[in-house]
């Protein structure tokens, strides 16, 4: 199993759009888990981890090929925890095999 990070452009309640370093398969059924930044809060660190299982739909270079934007559907979720943490928190990892 190869662990990827990316940076989560946008997010919906359906799927989400991110840029990535390597390609992934359309259809390829990977793991991610998503730190969400909790805006209305009243804490400037509070953030939701968001385990889900997703399917690349769409995958496009972009930056000459040396990054990938990839459109995600979300076929499965949970939310592991809320709390404050300190982590940029655009990243995300998906965890593929």
């Amino acid at each position: 199993m190869r662990t990827v990070s990316g940076k989560t452009k946008n997010v919906s309640n359906h799927g989400f759009y991110c840029l990535v370093q390597e390609p992934l398969e359309s259809g390829e059924r990977v793991e991610c888990t998503m730190v969400i930044p909790i805006p209305k809060s009243g804490e400037p660190d509070a953030v939701l981890w968001l385990k889900c299982q997703a399917r690349p739909l769409r995958v496009e270079a972009v930056a000459a090929g040396t990054a990938f934007g990839i459109a995600f559907l979300i076929e499965e979720y949970c939310v592991i925890h809320i709390n404050p943490v300190q982590i940029d928190l655009a990243e995300q990892s998906m965890a593929m095999g």
